[in-house]
């Protein structure tokens, strides 16, 4: 069994040899309702056309740069060599 937090206390167990698994969470105010998509993390995916992403690629790959992300600046840089 594994907990972690401090606001919500996240208890989470599963059986040794077996497919189960269970949650168990405290401190959640009575009457909020919570579901699987609560938990889901959410990716969002922006789009560029070819000149829209021209006009921020310095930048983009300025900040990938300083996140420690070079494949992502490097990937700005091949695009438009």
């Amino acid at each position: 069994m594994n907990s972690f937090g401090s606001i919500f206390r996240v208890t989470i167990w599963g059986e040794s040899h077996g497919a189960s698994v269970g949650v168990s969470i405290d401190g959640v105010p009575a009457g909020i309702a919570l579901s699987v998509d609560d938990f889901v993390k959410k990716t969002q995916y922006t789009y560029f056309t070819r000149d829209a992403l021209s006009r921020v690629a310095e930048d983009v790959a300025y900040f990938a740069t300083k996140e420690g992300l070079t494949a992502h600046a490097n990937s700005i840089h091949v695009r438009f060599e």
